[in-house]
């Protein structure tokens, strides 16, 4: 928690917005893609749900690992050279 912190101190206006903007694009299209299914039977707004997830889930990991990357790349020094000894170091 302490190196989140750390990393979001003075972009706190930046984190947020982007993951804001990010839940409003998600929760816009998995509208878009239950909504047709909502009048329907349990089992059918239950498995519009599932695809709805299925395609919006990897959107939701993408901007969280982006912003990451772009919060550490403004605090720390960041290249490749570091970001291959930090996977070596984890064992990746």
């Amino acid at each position: 928690m302490r190196r989140s912190w750390d990393l979001v101190g003075g972009h706190w206006w930046h984190a947020a917005f982007t993951l804001l903007v990010a839940a409003l694009i998600t929760g816009v299209v998995n509208a878009v893609i239950t909504a047709p299914f909502s009048a329907g039977a349990w089992f059918i707004q239950g498995v519009a749900a599932a695809v709805a997830t299925i395609v919006t889930l990897p959107f939701g990991a993408l901007v969280g690992v982006l912003l990451y990357l772009d919060l550490r790349a403004r605090k720390e020094p960041l290249d490749l050279d570091t970001l291959k000894t930090d996977l070596q170091a984890t064992g990746a």
